[in-house]
């Protein structure tokens, strides 16, 4: 497992929307809000990370895929849908599509944080959703943050525009 401890961090963060051919994306659940601990759980996009000091943003959105979801993408698959204002600093969304269902057996987390000096991945399941049952299952900030922008209109119009198999 990857320790995902870093302070060198920037306040930029990446979220990538992981498209299979069925046009679901990755969502994971954290063991727990181990920030604020007033939540139990909550769900996530799997692909979503802090962008390294220094580093692009294409670079953080294929190192957080890999270790939030064992998938290796390329940069040149990454589509930057938009760059919206969230927390302290920016967020830039990707979308990536694979024509091909991807091996579920091989989906799995591979970060991990500290806590009660014990280690705990980041997401602890993962599971494909569609953009409506997206809406009832990421955290309330996140929604909040991708309804100011349109976000949720951006990725259907990115949906409507992919080949249907």
């Amino acid at each position: 497992m990857i320790n995902t401890t870093n302070d060198k961090d920037s306040k930029d963060r990446v979220a990538v929307f992981l498209f299979n051919s069925n046009k679901e994306f990755l969502i994971g659940v954290t063991p727990q809000n181990y920030k604020t601990k007033d939540q139990p759980h909550k769900w996530d996009i799997a692909g979503k990370g802090h962008i390294a000091l220094g580093g692009s943003p294409e670079e953080a959105a294929v190192k957080e895929v890999y270790e939030e979801t064992n998938i290796r993408i390329e940069k040149p698959s990454l589509l930057l849908l938009d760059c919206i204002d969230y927390g302290k600093g920016k967020m830039y969304l990707y979308a990536t599509y694979s024509p091909t269902n991807f091996d579920n057996q091989q989906i799995r987390c591979n970060s991990c944080f500290e806590m009660y000096g014990r280690k705990f991945p980041e997401l602890k399941l993962l599971i494909w959703t569609s953009l409506a049952d997206a809406k009832t299952f990421l955290n309330k900030k996140l929604c909040e943050a991708f309804d100011k922008f349109n976000v949720w209109n951006t990725l259907e119009e990115y949906l409507k525009g992919l080949v249907n198999d």
